[in-house]
């Protein structure tokens, strides 16, 4: 139960890493915490255990001080991959995690719960355009690669 009910604090954690470009950051070189603090302007102690967690959760490994990618973080998370996903993940965070709060009131009202009544509407905001762009290249990109490489 504990593991359904905290499994939230596992998303947050990506969320964030990808929202700070750590994978890019690491995808030029290993870095110590020390240093991937002081280029992503984090407080030691706190980014120190960002990446630990990270690292628990296998999208990080540390090898003598310093951290690097997993295989996985490397092919998905780096920004400049064409398999990246992280814009996905930062839609997910900004767009599709608030609602999700939101889910009892729903239940009991039946009334949308997201904020944003048409497509219209949701493409005045510019950040949140963007977002919703970044989101659907991150995901339709491996399938658009696999077709590439099938088809004529």
């Amino acid at each position: 139960m504990m593991d359904l009910a905290s499994g939230f604090w596992r998303a947050q954690a990506l969320f964030t890493a990808v929202e700070l470009d750590l994978f890019s950051l690491l995808a030029r070189k290993p870095a110590t915490a020390a240093d991937i603090c002081a280029s992503l302007g984090l407080r030691p102690g706190a980014g120190d255990d960002l990446l630990d967690s990270l690292a628990a959760l296998g999208l990080l490994r540390r090898d003598g001080g310093r951290y690097t990618n997993s295989p996985t973080a490397a092919r998905y998370l780096d920004r400049t991959q064409e398999s990246y996903v992280g814009g996905f993940f930062l839609f997910m965070r900004h767009t599709l995690y608030p609602p999700w709060s939101r889910l009892p009131e729903l239940i009991r009202t039946g009334e949308r719960q997201e904020g944003r009544e048409t497509f219209s509407e949701w493409y005045r905001d510019l950040d949140a355009a963007c977002r919703f762009m970044d989101a659907m290249d991150s995901v339709s990109a491996p399938a658009a690669l696999a077709l590439a490489q099938r088809f004529d």
